[in-house]
């Protein structure tokens, strides 16, 4: 890193705003993979494991992950059966998931 000028006073300019909620899905150990979807409240400091209602994405990891508003999308990554080319959305508040 280096260090760089202090920005202007100006407008216009955007800032990520702090996520008052951390959404993760997946992962995998030595032992397998987990299609688990777990949110963490960054003010109540407290983890909330979604268990999804219906459809749901197989375990996976080394995908890509997004969140658009109460959505979560999954796409590709790798599985015990080999490499995924899927795309899943998770729907939070419902805990619906659907290919």
């Amino acid at each position: 890193w280096a260090a760089t000028a202090r920005p202007s006073q100006g407008g216009g300019s955007r800032r990520p705003r702090r996520p008052a909620e951390v959404v993760i899905f997946g992962g995998a150990t030595y032992e397998g993979g987990f299609n688990d979807v777990l949110s963490f409240d960054v003010r109540a400091e407290q983890w909330t494991r979604h268990n999804s209602v219906g459809a749901s994405s197989s375990p996976r990891h080394l995908h890509g992950a997004c969140r658009v508003e109460n959505n979560m999308f999954i796409f590709g990554g790798s599985s015990e059966i080999g490499l995924l080319n899927d795309l899943w959305q998770f729907t939070l508040d419902t805990a619906r998931g659907r290919k």
